[in-house]
């Protein structure tokens, strides 16, 4: 999670794991996906960012993914 000016204001390295191989099958479903966000008021206001990278340790690529969260007064 990153605040309006580019800072981190929380990052969590291990949120969902995968620890078995996937049997051939593509993709997976990561489990309990949720992520409560809350401001209070000396947070800043503007456009947050929600970053998640999903790393494939087996093959060594990953997937990024990013989404904005406008926090306004």
């Amino acid at each position: 999670m990153r605040r309006p000016d580019g800072s981190v204001a929380y990052q969590e390295a291990a949120y969902g794991r995968l620890a078995r191989r996937n049997d051939g099958q593509v993709g997976f479903v990561m489990a309990d996906p949720t992520l409560e966000f809350g401001v209070d008021q000396t947070d800043p206001l503007g456009p947050w960012r929600i970053e998640a990278v999903a790393h494939d340790r087996v093959r060594g690529t990953q997937a990024t993914a990013i989404y904005l969260l406008t926090v306004r007064k």
